[in-house]
């Protein structure tokens, strides 16, 4: 009896241990399934990792590379403010000294069969400054005056009151 109790104990015991190596088995294939997705996830993340390393490098150049611009317009706006400080007074010297002249100057002026010395190189001046505003003065295709001459100045200044009105309104043109 006791043999046979035995026996039916290695009996179970060996049906018991069939079962868990089937089992086995079984968690086996899924621990294997589970193994290679876990790879290729692992690899997928890899490769995602490696293009994150190259981006991160490469907004690191472009976030330089603005610091740097950043830099340099500060820089320029610094020039620019400094330079615009040194224009304003005399933007308004010019303003003054606009608000002394009246058309009759103009006229008297371009009466002239040859301006006064210097008197063509202000007015040529204000060619340059009114060119592409007054039509009276020729432009070429980049806006550029095309003749300089007292003759062109003359023209410039054909009505006097409206060259006047044009010199005058020409700081609202550029602001």
């Amino acid at each position: 009896d006791r043999r046979s109790n035995d026996l039916d104990k290695l009996r179970k015991t060996q049906e018991d241990v069939a079962g868990l190596e089937e089992e086995l088995k079984e968690k086996a294939v899924v621990v294997a399934e589970k193994a290679e997705a876990a790879d290729i996830f692992a690899e997928q993340v890899g490769r995602e990792k490696a293009q994150v390393q190259i981006s991160s490098e490469k907004a690191a150049e472009e976030a330089a590379l603005c610091t740097k611009i950043a830099t340099d317009v500060a820089i320029q706006q610094t020039s620019c403010e400094a330079d615009l400080a040194q224009a304003i007074p005399l933007v308004q010297e010019a303003e003054a000294a606009l608000d002394v002249l009246d058309k009759k100057d103009f006229q008297e002026l371009k009466g002239f069969a040859k301006p006064p010395g210097g008197v063509d190189l202000v007015c040529a001046a204000a060619m340059h400054l009114q060119a592409g505003i007054d039509p009276n003065i020729a432009v070429d295709k980049r806006g550029l005056v095309t003749d300089e001459s007292w003759k062109s100045a003359q023209k410039m200044m054909g009505n006097p009151e409206k060259f006047l009105v044009n010199l005058k309104a020409f700081k609202g043109e550029i602001d």
